[in-house]
């Protein structure tokens, strides 16, 4: 994983009031 993948994560994670949001974005942005 790169650097601007995993603040990207924190990021969603932290912001993101749908658990299933950040599910989904994680999924695309490790298929990205």
């Amino acid at each position: 994983l790169n650097q601007s993948f995993i603040m990207s994560m924190n990021y969603n994670a932290q912001n993101s009031k749908d658990a299933t949001t950040h599910t989904a974005y994680a999924q695309f942005s490790y298929l990205w």
